[in-house]
């Protein structure tokens, strides 16, 4: 059973942000990798239930998820923080510098 949650993402002068909204999900289910350019997000959302439940109406998600983002070229990979507050989780990747080259003219002889 999979579901899939919303995400924004934002760009600033110095970083990425990656924000997502995981209601009920918890720090130890989730899994944040890079492999190579692309970001990965894993884990799952339970439902605590028992043979006893009588379910009226049943909207909410539950099960595990995945999401995959290419990383652009100017990120630090060694630069990324990750938190989960309230059922957000948001990202923050930094930026590399970009670097500055000196226009150098050749003389052609």
């Amino acid at each position: 059973n999979r579901w899939s949650q919303s995400f924004d993402i934002k760009e600033y002068d110095k970083s990425y942000n990656i924000i997502a909204d995981m209601p009920g999900v918890i720090k130890k289910d989730v899994s944040i990798n890079i492999d190579e350019d692309m970001l990965t997000i894993e884990g799952s959302r339970r439902v605590e239930s028992d043979k006893e439940d009588k379910w009226y109406c049943r909207e909410i998600q539950y099960g595990d998820f995945k999401r995959s983002f290419y990383l652009p070229e100017n990120v630090n990979k060694d630069k990324i923080t990750a938190s989960l507050d309230n059922g957000v989780l948001q990202i923050e990747i930094q930026k590399i510098k970009p670097i500055k080259t000196k226009l150098k003219k050749i003389n052609i002889t």
